[in-house]
C-alpha cells in the first residue's frame, strides 16, 4: 500500500464567502482566514463563534511549529496534550495536521495488521444524531463544545442528513435574522449529500476526499464518525495502548 502523508494543506480565504464555495468540493478542518490584513488559523468550527456574539480565537486548539515536528512527536502531542490541531510551516505555506489526517496515516500505515480493531474503537466515538426539530443555537453550541464541524441528523433511527458549520454560517447570512429563531429543518439544501460507506476501505476513500463519512452495520444500525471520533479513537489507542 502507498505510504499515506499524516498532513493536509491548509486553504486560504479572504472571508466566510470563499469559504462556502470551497467546501462544495472538501472540507477544510483549519483555514488561513485573511482578516485585518492580519492572517488567522483558526479552525472552522470556530467561526460559529461569531454567531453568538463570541470572536475570541483559539489558543489552546493549536500547536504551531516552525518546521514538521515529526509522526512521533506529532503522535505524543495528540494523546498527551489535548491539542485538536498542530501547524507547521514548509516553503511559505501552512500544512495542517488534524484528526483526519493523522488517522487515515495511521490506518493505512502503522495499524494495518490491527484494522478491524482500530475501527471498532471509533465507532465507540460515534456522534450523536439530532432531530429535525432542533433549534440551530444547540447544534452550535454542541459543535463549539464537541469542537466539531458536523451534525448528523436523524428521522426514525436513520441519519437523513449531515449539516455543517458551513451550512448554519450560510443559513445565517442568507436569513439575516436571529439566529434563535432558526432551525434544523430551515437548512434546505446541506453542502453535502449523504454517503453512507459499507465497508472500511469505503470509509478511509471518503476521508481522503477531505469529506466526512457514515459507517453501516449489517444495514440496520448506522455509525457517524467525524474528525471527533477519529480524535478520540487516537487518544484512547496512544494513552491506554491497543
Amino acid at each position: 500500500m502507498r505510504r499515506s502523508k499524516y498532513f493536509e494543506e491548509i486553504p486560504e480565504f479572504e472571508n466566510i464567502a470563499d469559504l462556502y464555495s470551497f467546501v462544495v468540493d472538501r472540507y477544510p478542518l483549519i483555514i488561513n482566514l485573511k482578516e485585518l490584513n492580519k492572517p488567522i488559523l483558526i479552525p472552522t468550527y470556530y467561526l460559529l463563534k461569531y454567531l453568538i456574539n463570541r470572536d475570541d480565537y483559539p489558543d489552546d486548539e493549536i500547536s504551531i511549529f516552525s518546521k514538521n515536528p515529526g509522526i512521533k512527536n506529532v503522535i505524543k502531542i495528540f494523546a498527551q496534550r489535548n491539542k485538536f490541531f498542530i501547524v507547521f510551516l514548509y516553503k511559505s505555506r501552512y500544512y495542517a495536521i488534524t484528526p483526519r489526517s493523522l488517522f487515515i496515516y495511521l490506518v493505512e500505515n502503522l495499524f494495518q495488521e490491527k484494522f478491524l480493531y482500530i475501527f471498532d474503537k471509533v465507532l465507540h466515538h460515534a456522534r450523536q444524531c439530532f432531530q429535525y426539530n432542533t433549534k440551530i443555537t444547540r447544534i452550535i453550541t454542541t459543535l463549539l463544545e464537541n469542537r466539531s464541524n458536523f451534525a448528523p441528523i436523524c428521522r426514525r433511527g436513520k441519519i437523513t442528513r449531515i449539516i455543517s458549520a458551513v451550512d448554519i454560517l450560510n443559513l445565517y447570512v442568507h436569513y439575516r435574522k436571529n439566529i434563535d429563531d432558526l432551525y434544523v429543518f430551515d437548512i434546505k439544501s446541506p453542502l453535502f449529500s449523504l454517503q453512507k460507506s459499507t465497508t472500511y476501505n469505503e470509509v478511509i476513500d471518503c476521508l481522503k476526499r477531505y469529506s466526512y463519512s457514515i459507517y453501516v452495520v449489517s444495514g440496520k444500525k448506522e455509525y457517524f464518525i467525524d474528525e471527533v471520533s477519529m480524535y478520540e479513537t487516537i487518544k484512547e489507542i496512544f494513552t491506554k495502548g491497543i
